[in-house]
């Protein structure tokens, strides 16, 4: 649906400690439906252990629980004009 709608960027909360196994799936979906223009940014309960194997996959941005500020803003702005 995100590429057949022109979807710029899919946001995922992590909430069960699941985000590796499906941001990963995401992430070959996009890639196999030529969507690797869509840029993923993933927040929640997101331990940094999981940060490299996430970017690597394909994650553009990883919002740190509570860390909301005016740096962060920054990030994302340049993930969505990237695009």
């Amino acid at each position: 649906m995100a590429t057949e709608n022109d979807v710029h960027v899919i946001c995922f909360l992590s909430v069960m400690n699941r985000h590796k196994e499906l941001v990963c799936e995401l992430a070959q979906s996009l890639k196999a439906e030529d969507g690797e223009d869509i840029r993923l940014v993933i927040g929640g309960s997101v331990p940094k252990s999981d940060y490299e194997l996430l970017y690597r996959a394909g994650v553009a941005l990883i919002l740190e629980a509570g860390a909301l500020d005016i740096e962060l803003m920054n990030r994302l702005l340049d993930v969505l004009e990237k695009r």
